[in-house]
């Protein structure tokens, strides 16, 4: 059962939903896809819903297939609420767990390598054009030697909490999936990230070498060109704009390179879900046929990592981020998951990819305090 839910909305407030009237799970691909279905009857009701969605759930929308799967998490889970209490700023959340965490990669450097290998073969092939590899760096035993810890989503554009009974998710999101406002469709894709430095002089050029970066903003461009296609699929074709393409944003610990895609569509939220999740930032070109390349050479579920965390409320607006810089706590498991992963093209180096994803997991250093 869902006990809690915290969503950093648009406007920066945080929304909190407690005591939902009702909990939606999915264990399977059957029901993932009956459950978004029955969302949209829920908002129609004058229900709030809030939840999650898990990156394997995408198999609902993009196979038929029947898929096979280990994921310790349901699919994706919703909780139905008739209101929703605000607050001006996103709270730190006190946590018991263990002094000392030790986060390990779920893969060796080895095998990481051949994984790179593996991917350019495929693009020589031609099946795919680019893939989003992750790997997920793990704590078990965190409840030993307990102490009093904080989880700190303050900074962070799409923060998240979902407490749950056998899970925790927390997520420090920079990336919006979608959002939804009368009937325009807002996505910010982003594809593209360095590490930040204390000297200002020195950051400010990284940032300029990341705004000139070719290789980064063609890897931006081939997923922004993606999220057209998919808003081609819901939307007014003549509506379908991109803007602010390659632009450069600061984040507390990289700088990351987005760019916007709008559009015009009345489509349901099942329809929006089946035309874009999940997101073509976490997948890679073309969409389908790399996420099989993923699904065969990752070595575990990703879970949550790359899915999406959101909200519907019950005018049909709508905001869901992709569920990258987040943690997972499996209670029962006593394993703490951080997903990290980067796009790979035929012009990427191991050593500089694998970089980019521990560059990416310095926000541990912020976000578990």
């Amino acid at each position: 059962m869902i006990k809690r839910i915290l969503l950093k909305d648009k406007l920066g407030e945080t929304l909190v939903f407690s005591n939902p009237v009702e909990v939606l799970y999915a264990r399977n691909m059957e029901e993932v896809r009956e459950c978004i279905s029955n969302l949209d009857s829920y908002k129609k009701k004058g229900f709030y819903v809030a939840g999650y969605l898990s990156y394997e759930s995408g198999w609902a929308f993009v196979d038929q297939d029947k898929v096979t799967h280990s994921n310790v998490l349901p699919l994706c889970a919703f909780g139905i609420y008739r209101d929703v209490n605000k607050l001006k700023v996103f709270p730190k959340i006190k946590i018991n767990l263990s002094k000392n965490l030790e986060f390990k990669p779920n893969i060796s450097r080895k095998a990481y390598d051949d994984s790179i290998i593996k991917i350019h073969e495929e693009i020589r092939r031609g099946n795919t054009y680019q893939v989003n590899f992750t790997f997920l760096l793990q704590a078990k035993n965190i409840y030993t030697q307990l102490s009093k810890r904080l989880i700190d989503l303050v900074p962070w554009p799409y923060s998240a909490c979902i407490e749950a009974e056998d899970f925790s998710i927390y997520s420090a999101s920079p990336e919006l999936f979608f959002q939804k406002e009368l009937n325009s469709i807002l996505c910010k894709p982003m594809k593209g990230t360095m590490r930040r430095d204390k000297d200002p002089i020195y950051d400010r050029l990284i940032k300029e070498r990341l705004k000139k970066s070719n290789k980064d903003k063609a890897e931006n461009i081939m997923i922004t060109d993606m999220v057209r296609n998919d808003l081609g699929k819901i939307c007014d074709p003549a509506s379908v704009l991109d803007s602010d393409l390659c632009n450069v944003e600061p984040f507390p610990t990289v700088w990351q390179m987005t760019s916007s895609v709008t559009g015009k569509s009345n489509a349901s939220i099942e329809t929006i879900f089946k035309a874009l999740f999940p997101s073509a930032s976490i997948t890679g070109a073309p969409k389908h046929s790399t996420m099989k390349i993923i699904r065969d050479m990752e070595v575990s579920p990703r879970e949550i990592y790359t899915g999406a965390i959101g909200y519907i409320d019950p005018n049909g607006d709508a905001q869901f981020s992709v569920a990258i810089r987040t943690l997972q706590i499996d209670h029962k498991k006593e394993v703490i998951s951080y997903g990290i992963g980067s796009g790979i093209t035929i012009d990427s180096v191991s050593n500089l990819e694998y970089q980019e994803c521990l560059d990416k997991a310095r926000v541990l250093n912020m976000l578990l305090v």
